[in-house]
């Protein structure tokens, strides 16, 4: 019965229309640095892959990957989900298309999303970690990214952190930066993103 669920549920995901558009307005936060916290507000999002989807608000809060990749405060941008950040930032990256997402990166994430005070200075040191264990100037190695090595060694690993690669327009051809998020319902959301990918690829080699 379980396995039924399972496969009615990843056939959801599979069968979605594939070019179904996610997009966010992104807002400034707490913090002091030039990126996060960032406030993304949800403005479309048919099949619910963005973390706390839900009215009234539809907010999140979420930080840069990357260091030399720019938004605009109360922009509006497309979303793709991935698991990297496309063009690699300062670190670069090995993985085409771009660089892909530290755990130690998703890990810290998580812990803002899930109880650490939302402070300016924890979100100070949240940025800077991720930009020191991601590669990215303004890094710092400090308290975070101790923690999080801790974490990772001992076992810890990413299941339902991903990165949203943002353009400026539905197209596809304005790339603007890559923020975080957390998905829910992790097997189902990252199955039904595979698809999603496949067929826009698809699309995308036909066009």
């Amino acid at each position: 019965m379980r396995r039924l669920i399972f496969i009615s549920i990843v056939c959801a995901f599979l069968t979605a229309p594939a070019m179904a558009d996610i997009r966010i307005r992104v807002t400034d936060s707490v913090g002091g640095t030039n990126g996060g916290e960032f406030i993304a507000t949800v403005l479309e999002d048919p099949i619910g892959y963005l973390y706390d989807n839900t009215p009234p608000n539809n907010t999140f809060g979420t930080f840069c990957v990357e260091t030399n990749e720019y938004l605009n405060y109360g922009g509006t941008y497309y979303v793709d989900l991935s698991t990297y950040a496309v063009k690699g930032g300062v670190g670069g990256g090995t993985f085409p298309p771009g660089d892909p997402l530290d755990d130690r990166t998703a890990w810290i994430y998580k812990q803002w999303l899930t109880g650490m005070p939302h402070t300016v200075a924890n979100a100070d040191l949240v940025q800077r970690a991720i930009w020191y264990i991601e590669g990215e100037t303004g890094g710092v190695n400090n308290s975070l990214v101790a923690a999080a090595q801790v974490a990772v060694a001992a076992g810890w690993r990413n299941y339902d952190i991903m990165v949203m690669n943002l353009y400026g327009d539905q197209a596809r051809t304005q790339y603007v930066q890559d923020l975080l998020v957390m998905v829910p319902l992790p097997g189902a959301v990252l199955l039904g993103f595979l698809g999603l990918s496949v067929a826009r690829l698809k699309l995308r080699r036909f066009a």
